[in-house]
C-alpha cells in the first residue's frame, strides 16, 4: 500500500494546477456544470482553468479548493513527495478508491491523496 501512496504523491505533485483542478474534480464526482455552480462562476471559466487557458484569481483560489474539498495549498502550493516516514501511527487507509483515470485515498491520520 506504501508503494501506491507513493506512485499516486508522485504522479500528483508533477501536476500543473490546471491538471490538478481537473483531477480533484473528477476525485469528488463533479462534473464541470456542478464545479462551476458551486464556485459561482460559469461553466466556459471551470473549463478554462482545468484546460490551462486561464489561471484563477486569488479570490477564486479559496472557492476552487472549498468547492474540491482540499486545502488552497493543495492546488496552488508547491507540494513535496510523499514521505512514509512522517505519518504517525499505523500506515492504514481509511478510504481507498480507483476508477478510470483516477486514485483517491485518505489514511488513518488524515491524510489524503
Amino acid at each position: 500500500m506504501m508503494e501506491v501512496l507513493r506512485k499516486i504523491n508522485e504522479e500528483f505533485v508533477k501536476m500543473e494546477v490546471h491538471e490538478r483542478i481537473r483531477f480533484l474534480r473528477k476525485q469528488n464526482n463533479l462534473t464541470i456544470k456542478e464545479a462551476a455552480e458551486k464556485s459561482i462562476t460559469t461553466e466556459k471559466c471551470w473549463s478554462d482553468w482545468e484546460r490551462g487557458k486561464s489561471i484563477p484569481r486569488d479570490k477564486n483560489k479559496k472557492i476552487i479548493a472549498s468547492v474540491l474539498g482540499v486545502e488552497e495549498r493543495i492546488i496552488f502550493g508547491e507540494l513535496q513527495k510523499f514521505d512514509e516516514t512522517k505519518i504517525e501511527g499505523p500506515k492504514e487507509f481509511i478510504k481507498y478508491e480507483k476508477n478510470e483515470d483516477s486514485f483517491i485515498g485518505t489514511m488513518n491520520n488524515g491524510y489524503s491523496f
